[in-house]
């Protein structure tokens, strides 16, 4: 599991030793940014974790599909440039966003809107897929539930058709009446945000000394 700098490491950056070094450390060769890779392998999992955690808390229909998809990558070097980047299913940002429908009913200020539906549709549509996977899901949950008491309990009880047929009706519902925001990406963003700042920080200071001192442990 990634980790944020280590208790010791941190030690040493508490202690002021950067700042006790003066001019003198300004003879250095190329520095080498170790402590600062580590740190964006930890945010990558950080981002995941969260946006995970956001993405569940919205029982948002296919959120279990989006959530699987969602992987940090390995941090990628050119040259002095240091990166790292989540992969995920595109259809996230109409997630976080929301889509507005036929009547906007949910939608909101999205900048996504569903085209005006002209009937026909496709098996292989990723909406239809994510939404047939969420009731499949839906009618698993039914079957521990032995008294329904919300709508939402009833509404899985009342599953029965996991066909295609049963998330194309429902796919046609959504784009009628839209998709509510959930902003599970755009919250995920500044929870990371406000973690990266005192981590490069760190970060940067450790991988100065380490350059110093050639002191990578």
């Amino acid at each position: 599991m990634a980790q944020s700098i280590s208790a010791r490491k941190k030690q040493l950056l508490n202690s002021g030793y950067l700042d006790l070094l003066g001019e003198d450390y300004g003879n250095y060769q190329v520095l080498k940014l170790s402590a600062v890779s580590d740190s964006l392998v930890y945010l990558a999992a950080k981002y995941v974790e969260i946006a995970t955690q956001n993405l569940e808390k919205t029982d948002a229909i296919g959120a279990g599909a989006l959530s699987k998809s969602i992987i940090a990558m390995p941090v990628q070097i050119l040259g002095t440039v240091y990166s790292v980047s989540i992969s995920l299913n595109d259809y996230y940002k109409f997630v976080d966003k929301g889509v507005k429908g036929w009547q906007n009913e949910k939608g909101g200020d999205s900048p996504y809107q569903f085209k005006d539906y002209k009937g026909g549709g496709k098996k292989s549509s990723k909406m239809i897929d994510a939404i047939r996977q969420w009731v499949i899901s839906q009618s698993l949950q039914s079957r521990v539930i032995k008294h329904p008491i919300t709508k939402r309990e009833k509404f899985q009880k009342s599953i029965t058709d996991t066909s295609w047929q049963t998330a194309f009706i429902i796919s046609r519902s959504i784009k009628k009446k839209g998709l509510r925001p959930t902003h599970f990406w755009s919250d995920t963003e500044k929870s990371v945000l406000q973690i990266a700042e005192e981590e490069f920080k760190a970060a940067i200071k450790l991988d100065i000394i380490n350059s110093i001192y050639g002191n990578s442990n």
